[in-house]
């Protein structure tokens, strides 16, 4: 889509963090690395963190597909960004 994150790398200015689980139909490895490609292309300060064992969702305390440790994982890691 016109708007889709990669095709406005070249826009963003502030850093970025992009949590996202490993097994997640919604964000594949192949639109990982299209997003990574465009954000190193345009300069970006990012960090994409993957966990890998976690499903799309898994930080959010009542969904089905929690997972502590990698939630734990995420929140440390988001407050360090901040």
């Amino acid at each position: 889509a016109p708007d889709s994150p990669h095709r406005l790398a070249a826009e963003m200015r502030g850093r970025l963090y992009i949590g996202v689980a490993g097994i997640d139909p919604f964000f594949t490895p192949e639109e990982q690395a299209r997003l990574c490609a465009s954000l190193d292309a345009a300069g970006a300060d990012y960090r994409l963190a993957v966990s890998p064992e976690a499903q799309h969702g898994f930080a959010v305390v009542d969904m089905p597909v929690f997972e502590p440790v990698s939630a734990a994982r995420h929140w440390q890691d988001l407050q360090a960004f901040f």
